[in-house]
């Protein structure tokens, strides 16, 4: 039985045995790249000061340098998470900033395997079938829909598998020796002229490779489903949580005065800003002198988008504390379990993501605690971390995950 946890948070890897504290990977190849970026960010540095731009201590073009400069200072994130075959083997994906990589390591070898990296190519949702050795992501195209791919464990041989209007992500593989997989699919409400107006519930969908079929496993009006998984059994185990329209919030008229009552004191505000970041940008100094320039929170870092829902990390920030870190998702994302005649059992609830092993074990995150359902119907905390996106069981030396 599978004893160890590989998770994502912060988009940092980490690996969680039982009564050691969690322990960080470090990937080679991630520390290479931001060492090299990092020299040649050096390198450029020198030759734009030499000259006689750079002794008006003026950049040639001072927004496209910093802009250069914060993409080689900005994290290499591990974006996607999956467990592999052999023992202590999981996949994952690094997000390279324009370059994705995939990657094989092994957690008791401490061992990282480049398996491929390539430009443009932004897969996300990794899982791994054993049977065949083949991989499955989901990649984003420049339209706006996400399609399900599939290819060999080195990532070579991609096939498109879905192409159709719409967001099919979180694909996993239906054990067994025929290749089939589960998915999500959300598809777009377009209007007369095609403009798109919002997205359907999320549906589970199965996908026969060999026979090169589809068929709708599970939908409900009014809720979307999300990560399914079915075992060998055909129990299908996914989260359910209420479907919300996109444009369906209403807001109160109390919101609207207000905004309108602030609009110039937001405006002056943002004319401040954008004159003192030229003025910093050209070498000059800081309009802001009392205490410094102040930061301010961006969008990018107040929200997070999980399933096509934006969480606000601000108001979970604001509801948490040391001894009880509150979740990133409402309770009403339930971790459902389907027996394949159709009862339903709810497992758990404010679920963020979770993972199966052979042995009937699940593991689940809310966003701030990772907890294991064991078979047995007992439930325990194994680690705690924040902004918790991915969990997944590690094989183990028997084969289980």
């Amino acid at each position: 039985m599978s004893s160890e946890v590989a998770y994502l948070s912060l988009g940092r890897l980490l690996v969680q045995s039982p009564g050691e504290s969690a322990r960080e990977v470090e990937s080679l190849f991630a520390r290479q790249t931001t060492e090299r970026r990092e020299r040649q960010r050096q390198a450029r540095g020198w030759q734009e000061t030499s000259g006689l731009w750079g002794n008006m201590a003026m950049e040639e073009n001072p927004l496209e340098a910093m802009q250069a400069n914060v993409a080689v200072r900005r994290p290499i994130r591990f974006s996607a998470l999956t467990a592999g075959q052999n023992s202590g083997d999981v996949f994952y994906l690094l997000d390279l900033h324009g370059v994705s990589g995939l990657f094989r390591y092994n957690t008791s070898r401490d061992e990282e395997t480049r398996l491929m990296h390539r430009n443009d190519f932004p897969a996300r949702d990794l899982t791994y079938h054993a049977e065949s050795e083949s991989l499955a992501f989901s990649l984003p195209r420049e339209d706006g829909t996400v399609g399900i791919v599939v290819g060999e464990k080195d990532g070579r041989f991609l096939r498109d598998i879905t192409v159709g209007d719409s967001l099919d992500e979180n694909a996993q593989w239906v054990p067994g020796e025929k290749r089939r997989i589960v998915f999500q699919s959300a598809g777009f409400l377009r209007d007369h002229l095609g403009y798109q107006r919002g997205l359907s519930p999320y549906r589970i969908e199965q996908a026969d490779l060999d026979a090169e079929s589809f068929e709708v496993v599970l939908e409900e009006s009014d809720f979307d489903l999300l990560h399914p998984r079915i075992t060998d059994d055909g129990t299908l185990y996914f989260i359910r949580r209420p479907y919300r329209p996109q444009g369906s919030q209403r807001r109160s008229v109390g919101a609207t005065l207000k905004d309108i009552a602030l609009y110039p004191v937001r405006l002056l505000i943002g004319v401040h800003h954008f004159f003192n970041f030229f003025s910093m940008a050209f070498g000059g100094p800081p309009l802001t002198t009392s205490g410094g320039p102040k930061r301010h929170q961006t969008p990018e870092a107040r929200f997070i988008m999980l399933s096509g829902q934006a969480i606000d990390l601000h108001k979970i920030q604001q509801k948490s504390t040391p001894e009880a870190p509150a979740g990133l998702v409402p309770s009403d994302w339930q971790l459902v379990r389907r027996s394949s005649d159709g009862e339903e059992t709810v497992l758990a609830e404010g679920v963020v993501h979770y993972d199966l092993n052979a042995a009937g074990d699940v593991v689940f995150t809310d966003g701030s605690v990772i907890r294991k359902i064991s078979s047995d119907g007992k439930t325990n905390r194994i680690a705690s971390d924040q902004l918790i996106e991915r969990v997944a069981f590690v094989p183990s030396a028997n084969g289980e995950q």
